[in-house]
């Protein structure tokens, strides 16, 4: 036990980030509002066409182990129709290395809010840092395909 409480320590638990936690859950997914993030700063002009599937992840946590073959799965059914970003927060330098990602990518206000929600997945419009769906500990590989479908149309219609 104490192996996880120096890095949930470490993530700064409580505060601001439990206030994002606080939002209505409807079976294992979670709908945030679009305000959380600022439109994610694409790397290539074709990075915007594609949601972006963001999973908060550590090494150390068992619903991310599970998460993680669904994940690899879903990126080899979407390569070239959505971007993957996993943010990681196995331990403080990778939750660092995470920390500068995600300000790259625009994701700041998300991983701040969610950085101590490991098996978390979120899917972002790239165009408007909108957070389309969010799961948490979800492992119904189809609930996730159903999801990315519709993300791909709506990030395509705007």
């Amino acid at each position: 036990m104490k192996k996880y409480l120096i890095p949930l320590i470490a993530l700064g638990i409580g505060g601001s980030a439990i206030a994002f936690n606080l939002l209505t859950r409807s079976s294992d997914s979670i709908s945030q509002p679009p305000s959380i993030i600022q439109p994610v700063q694409a790397q290539s002009p074709t990075a915007q066409d594609k949601p972006i599937l963001v999973q908060i992840h550590a090494d150390w946590c068992p619903a991310c182990k599970t998460l993680a073959p669904i994940v690899t799965s879903l990126q080899q059914r979407y390569q070239g129709r959505a971007n993957f970003v996993i943010l990681d927060v196995t331990d403080r330098g990778k939750t660092q290395a995470s920390e500068a990602k995600a300000r790259a990518l625009g994701l700041s206000n998300f991983f701040a809010a969610n950085k101590s929600q490991t098996a978390t997945i979120a899917l972002i419009n790239p165009k408007n840092g909108q957070v389309i769906q969010t799961f948490r500990k979800n492992f119904d590989t189809q609930a996730y395909v159903k999801a990315i479908d519709n993300a791909i149309t709506q990030v395509r219609q705007r």
